[in-house]
């Protein structure tokens, strides 16, 4: 693609031996508050957990985020809907509170919990967890109103995005019983699912950078563009794919997922997931794999890219 260039020494957040985040790190979620940065995003030793790290806004240079020492910061329930895995985040500021939706894996349904913090960094889970059925969240507040995306499964085996709107951050409604966006047509790259959005608005308009395929459920190749005005009505760039994973032998040859854009000054980052080091190409997953993270920029406006 024309515009992204993919930093050259990614991953830009990698696995550390030794660490919550041995085997992956994943899921990057981007806070602004306060003139800092705060990084969300997924550790992983086996045990998938939510972790952050910083960078002041002022000195931002795309490239550097300090862990915060007591990471992670959301871990596993007991016995409870999110006793398997707790990872990709959500965040929103919203009454004077983060707001950090997440997917739990565990009894029943996969599903969506919130935690709630005051300080960005000591977190609460609800109460009355799960919010939603669903997973790989994504939040925007508009006009006072949490939009909260998620995906379901769909019919070709893939998966489609939906979304449900709250007043309060706790309590949601569904905005309709079908997706807000879904698949492409039967010979496009994104026929058979769309998943893990991404959501920044610019100047007014809503750009949600997704990922899809046209042949595994959950191994995407390529991110997707699309815009909105109201939240709702999504319409896809013609530029699509606008960015695909690594060549065979580079660390994001798998799947890569959750394509968070950051405008900083005259430029675009993209963080992504990547995952790498399994037999990438051939199938879902190869033995060996793992996700890190990664960063590319653009000095193209968002629009550009329609």
């Amino acid at each position: 693609n024309p515009y992204w260039v993919k930093y050259e020494k990614n991953p830009v957040l990698p696995t550390v031996e030794g660490t919550f985040k041995s085997v992956h790190t994943a899921n990057p979620d981007i806070l602004v508050e306060n003139r800092m940065i705060y990084f969300y995003y997924r550790g992983g030793d086996g045990n998938d957990r939510i972790a952050v790290a910083t960078s002041s806004y002022d000195y931002f240079d795309g490239k550097n985020f300090s862990d915060y020492p007591k990471n992670p910061i959301i871990s596993i329930g007991r016995d409870a809907f999110d006793d398997l895995a707790v990872l990709d985040p959500a965040a929103v500021y919203f009454n004077k509170k983060v707001f950090l939706y997440y997917s739990g894996l565990g009894k029943g349904d996969d599903s969506i919990g919130l935690a709630v913090s005051d300080n960005f960094y000591d977190f609460t889970k609800y109460k009355n967890n799960p919010v939603l059925t669903g997973r790989a969240p994504e939040v925007v507040l508009k006009d006072g109103v949490i939009y909260l995306y998620y995906v379901l499964p769909n019919e070709r085996t893939g998966y489609s995005i939906y979304l449900a709107t709250s007043r309060d951050g706790y309590d949601f409604q569904k905005f309709s019983s079908s997706p807000v966006f879904s698949f492409g047509g039967y010979d496009d790259w994104d026929s058979k699912t769309v998943t893990t959005p991404k959501i920044r608005e610019i100047n007014g308009v809503y750009y949600m950078f997704y990922a899809g395929d046209n042949e595994f459920t959950d191994y995407p190749p390529f991110f997707g563009l699309a815009f909105s005005y109201d939240l709702i009505n999504w319409h896809r760039s013609k530029q699509n794919p606008v960015f695909s994973r690594g060549k065979k032998g580079q660390w994001d040859d798998g799947g890569i997922w959750f394509a968070e854009v950051f405008p900083y000054k005259t430029k675009l980052y993209m963080y992504y997931e990547g995952w790498g080091g399994g037999q990438s190409h051939e199938k879902e997953y190869g033995p060996g794999g793992h996700s890190q993270i990664g960063m590319a920029e653009s000095k193209f406006k968002p629009e550009d890219m329609l």
